[in-house]
């Protein structure tokens, strides 16, 4: 298969990785900063092997996975237009619940199928990029006319090094994840906590489930069922992470670059607000964080 990633932070770089073993896996870049890719990624401390191409190298290609922030995604669209042709699959591995909807949009619902990464533990300093866990692509059906290109998926991703797993219940299964972002990414960003911080101290996995609760209500009322079995499965997942691993929104907030906070705890509080339910553990999350970033920014 034609594989084209954009997106050349820890997902994307940990995906290339994961799935390069001939020249079917291109990066694409805008050519506007086709510059940047004069360096080369430093991926566990050798150079990542991939080939670049820009809008100017169009082809149809079999699979895009879209790995870039949540706000950065509309302005992907064109950039990927010259390459989604009739039968190509385009995966967005983006956290939250929206990122599907953005690009079913643009280029229909049945191209667009429903995934994500987790246990993904790793960090990025300049070109740099040390990853401790390959980190799990999860996908699945929205509609059964999607059938074929799941399959597809299956059997492209079993001859790769790309954990994966393909969920009989991708929605609720995206809903899990989202809670995971809301709680524990959010307060990890919050407090400065890595992984081993956060399983060590009991307030903040109190906290954590007072935030997973405020998921399962609102999911509640969009169909969506998190079972409490659900919450401490996640719970235990995530503080089985390496210790001195931390998550994403932390490590943006170290370097000084924007967060999710917007599709995190910022979405959990418009869903609520939609269905008139109060999420006041999450709405502070919301605010802190963001006075947390405007402090930074404005030092």
């Amino acid at each position: 298969m034609k594989t084209v990633i954009i997106g050349r932070g820890c997902v994307g770089a940990t995906v290339m990785h994961n799935i390069y073993e001939n020249d079917e896996a291109f990066f694409l870049v805008d050519k506007a900063r086709e510059y940047r890719t004069k360096s080369p990624i430093i991926f566990n401390g050798e150079p990542l092997s991939c080939k670049t191409i820009t809008e100017r190298d169009s082809f149809a290609s079999d699979l895009i996975i879209n790995t870039v922030k949540n706000y950065d995604l509309d302005s992907t669209i064109e950039l990927m237009r010259p390459f989604v042709g009739p039968n190509t699959i385009i995966m967005p591995l983006q956290n939250g619940i929206e990122s599907e909807a953005v690009l079913s949009s643009a280029f229909g619902k049945d191209k667009v199928i429903y995934s994500f990464i987790s246990g993904l533990s790793s960090f990025r300093e300049g070109s740099s990029i040390t990853s401790f866990t390959p980190g799990l692509i999860t996908f699945g059906l929205d509609t059964e006319d999607q059938k074929e290109r799941v399959e597809k998926l299956r059997d492209y991703f079993s001859n790769t090094n790309q954990p994966f797993f393909v969920s009989p219940s991708i929605h609720h299964d995206q809903w899990v994840k989202f809670m995971t972002n809301t709680s524990f990414n959010t307060l990890s960003a919050l407090l400065g906590f890595n992984y081993g911080e956060i399983a060590n101290n009991q307030d903040v996995i109190r906290a954590l489930r007072l935030v997973a609760r405020e998921v399962q209500t609102v999911a509640l009322k969009e169909n969506i069922v998190i079972t409490q079995d659900d919450v401490e499965k996640m719970i235990k997942s995530t503080l089985s992470l390496p210790p001195k691993g931390r998550s994403s929104m932390l490590d943006d907030v170290i370097n000084g670059r924007r967060t999710e906070n917007r599709w995190f705890c910022g979405s959990l509080s418009a869903l609520a607000k939609k269905h008139s339910i109060k999420t006041p553990y999450s709405d502070l999350l919301y605010i802190l964080l963001e006075a947390k970033i405007n402090e930074r920014e404005s030092d």
